[in-house]
């Protein structure tokens, strides 16, 4: 699910003696509003802030008694496309935390990679 709304812009204008703020939401419906206050500052700024919200899902690996390092290294390399120093991090963080997140992304890309884990005999789950 990908949605992609423009949520605020602030623009901020000075003049000699105030300020006047805008405030569009951009939404169907919606007022603008505007403020005025004093100051002495200068001040000439406009902002766009844009936000791109995606469904992202983790994979969390979790910590056992039964693999070795080298072979939770050699899974992330091989199943997550981590560098060797991901992998090597992540499975220093697992031991000594019980967890970590592994990847993230939407879940069709997580699914059979989390698959590919447990096959490996990994403890994981995708969140």
């Amino acid at each position: 699910m990908y949605k992609s709304r423009l949520h605020l812009i602030f623009i901020a204008m000075h003049t000699e003696e105030k300020i006047y703020l805008r405030k569009d939401t951009c939404m169907p419906g919606t007022k603008t509003e505007v403020f005025s206050a004093s100051t002495r500052e200068e001040t000439l700024e406009e902002v766009l802030v844009e936000e791109d919200v995606q469904k992202q899902n983790e994979i969390v690996l979790y910590n056992d008694d039964v693999n070795t390092f080298d072979h939770v290294i050699e899974t992330l390399i091989d199943v997550c496309d981590h560098t060797p120093e991901q992998a090597e991090q992540c499975s220093i963080i697992v031991h000594y935390k019980g967890k970590c997140t592994v990847k993230t992304g939407p879940y069709e890309d997580l699914r059979p990679r989390c698959s590919m884990l447990l096959d490996a005999g990994l403890s994981a789950e995708i969140v």
